[in-house]
């Protein structure tokens, strides 16, 4: 379907719109965003992921996650249930950080 010159498809997608009238995608309405490597991130589905993971769940009453359009870095808050066993929570966050580098160094995201 043809657009009328100045209008807009609603897709969702959150942008900048440059003085030279270029577009930069900055996000999307449903939280998604869209980091440097290209790929799509949407924070509340990690976070259900961790939450609904039982070597996780166990130990973490909540997770949060946030990433920044254009960043390589997402950062993820963990707060611990306050009766879980310290030497636990330290396995729990060396099996996620050996999980992020994974077998080809840091950031690998593949099997």
């Amino acid at each position: 379907q043809a657009v009328a010159a100045g209008e807009y498809f609603s897709t969702g997608d959150l942008v900048e719109m440059g003085p030279d009238r270029t577009v930069k995608v900055l996000g999307r309405r449903n939280g998604g965003v869209k980091l440097a490597t290209g790929e799509w991130l949407i924070p509340a589905m990690l976070e259900e992921a961790i939450m609904s993971s039982p070597a996780l769940s166990d130990l973490f009453d909540n997770a949060l996650v946030e990433a920044r359009s254009g960043s390589d870095a997402i950062l993820a808050l963990l707060c611990p249930h306050p009766d879980a066993p310290p030497q636990d929570l330290a396995r729990a966050l060396d099996a996620l950080a050996a999980a992020k580098e994974g077998p080809s160094g840091p950031g690998h995201h593949g099997p």
